[in-house]
């Protein structure tokens, strides 16, 4: 009995050392990125982001043509169904999730060029998204 007991012990003492080792530091908080339109004068915020963002939609269209090309083109159909599918629900969220970011931020100084430029930057991360599935299916 002594020895099982001294077993549990054991094994509770290594599981409170590795509970009680110090937690690991904290991440640093995600940073915005800066963008093209970072430091105008207020007035030209809101034009800025608008014009970034529309190039950024056409190349996020190029990107999502290709993308749907590529399906097509390997005969997974279903696939590029999913993907016009995924990317109308990404639309929508985008467009919900700014318009928040809109009425979030008004009365701030934040507030200028607040849509436009969150449109801007969820419109650049899709496309990397979008341009890294199709590096992966071209290797």
């Amino acid at each position: 009995m002594k020895k099982k007991f001294g077993i549990v012990l054991s094994a509770l003492v290594s599981a409170s050392s590795v509970l009680a080792a110090p937690a690991p530091a904290k991440a640093a908080a995600p940073t915005v990125k800066a963008g093209p339109c970072e430091g105008m004068p207020t007035i030209e915020t809101n034009a800025c982001w608008n014009k970034e963002f529309d190039i950024a939609e056409s190349g996020l269209k190029e990107k999502f043509t290709i993308a749907i090309d590529r399906f097509k083109a390997a005969k997974k159909d279903a696939l590029a169904d999913q993907l016009k599918k995924s990317h109308y629900d990404w639309v929508v969220a985008r467009t919900s999730h700014c318009d928040f970011m809109e009425k979030a931020t008004a009365g701030t100084p934040a507030e200028a060029g607040s849509k436009a430029r969150c449109k801007y930057q969820l419109t650049q991360d899709r496309m990397n998204t979008l341009a890294a599935l199709i590096a992966q299916m071209s290797s």
